[in-house]
Formats: C-alpha cells, sequence, structure tokens
C-alpha cells in the first residue's frame, strides 16, 4: 500500500457522502414534485408551502437529508481515522522492515551493529537477534583460540633457539610478559624425584631478576 493510497480512499469516502446526501436531497425533490402534481397546483413556492400545511409529514421529508448528513459524516470521519492508523502501522511495519534489512546486510558484511530496541517486537527481529549473539560469541572463541595459539607459537619460538634453561626460563618470561601485557612473572622448575620447586627466572616491570 503506497503512501498515496489512504489519500485516494479518503476523497473517495468523502465523494461517496457528497453523492449519498445529493441523492437524499434530490429524492426529497422529487417527493414534493409528485405531492405538488397531484395536488394539480403550479410549482412556485406558494404551492410548496400549501402542500407542507396539508401534509406536515413533509416537513419530515424535507430533513431526510440532514439526518442522512449527520448519519455519514461521523462515519467519514470515523473511516478516515482507521484509515489514518492503519498507514501509521503500514509505515511503521515498513520501517521495521528496512531496519531488519539492513540489520541482516550489516551482519552479513562481517560489522557488528547494535541492536535496537523494536527488533525484539518481531519474530524476524527475534531471530535476526539470536544470530547476531551467536556470530559474537563465534567470533569472541575465535578471537580467544587465535591468541592462544599465537601465544603459543611464540613459546615454542624460544624453545627451538634456546637450550640453556635459565636463558630459556627468562626468554620464556618476556616473551609471556609481553604478550599478556603483565608487569611481572616468575618461572619455576618443579624436580619430581627431589620434590623441589626451583625458581628458574624472575622478569618484572621489563627487567630480568
Amino acid at each position: 500500500m503506497s503512501r498515496r493510497d489512504p489519500y485516494i480512499i479518503k476523497r473517495i469516502n468523502f465523494r461517496r457522502v457528497m453523492v449519498v446526501t445529493a441523492i437524499s436531497i434530490l429524492l426529497v425533490v422529487l417527493i414534493l414534485f409528485a405531492f405538488i402534481m397531484e395536488s394539480g397546483l403550479p410549482l412556485t413556492l406558494k404551492s410548496l408551502a400549501q402542500i407542507h400545511g396539508k401534509h406536515p409529514s413533509l416537513f419530515l421529508v424535507d430533513l431526510i437529508p440532514v439526518f442522512i448528513s449527520a448519519l455519514l459524516h461521523p462515519m467519514h470521519h470515523i473511516m478516515n481515522r482507521s484509515i489514518r492508523e492503519y498507514e501509521e502501522r503500514v509505515l511503521e511495519s515498513q520501517q521495521l522492515v528496512e531496519r531488519n534489512t539492513e540489520f541482516a546486510e550489516r551482519l552479513s558484511e562481517g560489522e557488528n551493529p547494535e541492536p535496537y530496541e523494536e527488533m525484539m517486537t518481531t519474530d524476524l527481529g527475534k531471530a535476526l537477534r539470536m544470530i547476531h549473539l551467536n556470530i559474537k560469541a563465534d567470533r569472541r572463541q575465535e578471537r580467544e583460540m587465535s591468541w592462544i595459539t599465537e601465544g603459543k607459537d611464540l613459546v615454542l619460538k624460544v624453545l627451538r633457539e634456546q637450550q640453556e634453561m635459565k636463558e630459556l626460563s627468562y626468554q620464556v618470561l618476556k616473551v609471556l610478559n609481553s604478550y599478556i601485557k603483565s608487569t611481572q612473572a616468575a618461572f619455576h622448575l618443579y624436580d619430581e624425584e627431589s620434590k623441589v620447586l626451583t625458581n628458574t627466572a624472575t622478569y618484572a616491570f621489563n627487567r630480568k631478576k
């Protein structure tokens, strides 16, 4: 339904009211004309007054257009209000569809759009919100796995390059401190035979301790 349709419908309804009112007026004129002809009087205002005097019920006939107009005009306003409310609902639905479409397109392009309050008022919006949450969770998990893998690769590189235990411990601490952005750390080795925990390196504030 285009924005022009409600306006056209309103004009059609108004024309119908005017046509019905005009028909009722014409009907009254024909009734009065028939009474005048039946009475054998000339078509004058005096004759019109005379037949009203003889037939007082004709005064009610004269009021038919008024009654019809009084009945149709409120109905016309009610219909216009209903059309206006319907138009607002259609427009609101169109806007929701457009926002949902834009949201889905941004998701498909790898963006992280912010959800909006009206999203949860439609089934499509709820489904898009669930997809959005699932994608965010998957991306977060991917980042975490990538971060862990990259950290392991850095440590493995140190293990391949260093043979001496103290230097290896120091280099591992240095790499990990830089990677996880910590300020201090210590490296310990546990001897299962003697059951002794030995500190082989300490690193704090970018310095070897």
